[in-house]
């Protein structure tokens, strides 16, 4: 009894200490960032901090640092970087975290487990959009068989740091596109239309690159 009573004694102690000020309106603030905003990059950088010499490691191709200076939405950054660690919620990762599923199989194609690789890298649905980005760039190759190693590829591919950005861009905004329109199909019964998925990626792509180039003029019918 005597520990309660001081335990609420040294709490009332510290409400007091609070200083308040009647005529300013409550609001949360995110300690993360001297601005007090919160931001998937502040996020990341405390992250780093407490994670020491294994995140370090991890980002030994700089996958994450060349994510973090693309200017798209927080909620896509935040995508992407689970995305590239693979912790998107994918029905193979469902399984994987005891979720009990009825369907394993992705539901574009119908034939493979759905596990990240698959969706958005090799299903015979995807695979065709990210051909035709490509030709865009009038390159030929070999696609890589991981979300990290295919972003990295989009980088190497342009070695001018704008054009680089613009193709890095690119890949957030058709695999958040991927994602976007797969959820639409389970979950408010739409249909997966491969051309209005590519409407959307040249609508994010022109929006995010709008914010992050000063001088960027391309319209966004183009």
């Amino acid at each position: 009894m005597e520990s309660e009573l001081a335990l609420a004694s040294n709490f009332m102690a510290e409400v007091e200490a609070l200083c308040i000020w009647p005529l300013q309106k409550d609001s949360w603030v995110w300690l993360g960032d001297i601005g007090g905003e919160y931001s998937a990059s502040s996020a990341y950088k405390i992250l780093c901090e407490d994670g020491g010499d294994w995140e370090e490691a991890e980002d030994d191709n700089g996958v994450y640092s060349r994510l973090w200076k693309l200017k798209v939405a927080s909620k896509v950054m935040h995508f992407s970087w689970r995305l590239l660690k693979d912790r998107i919620p994918t029905r193979i990762n469902l399984l994987g975290r005891n979720v009990d599923l009825q369907e394993s199989r992705c539901l574009l194609c119908l034939f493979v487990d759905e596990d990240a690789p698959h969706l958005f890298l090799n299903c015979d649905r995807i695979i065709p959009m990210w051909w035709e980005c490509l030709s865009w760039l009038r390159v030929s190759t070999i696609l890589p068989q991981t979300p990290k190693e295919h972003f990295l590829q989009h980088s190497y591919c342009c070695m001018d740091g704008v054009i680089q950005n613009r193709w890095q861009t690119l890949w957030v905004a058709l695999t958040w596109c991927i994602w976007h329109h797969r959820n639409g199909l389970i979950f408010s019964n739409e249909e997966f239309d491969d051309q209005k998925v590519m409407e959307e990626v040249i609508f994010f792509c022109w929006l995010w690159l709008k914010n992050m180039e000063n001088d960027f003029e391309t319209p966004s019918h183009v």
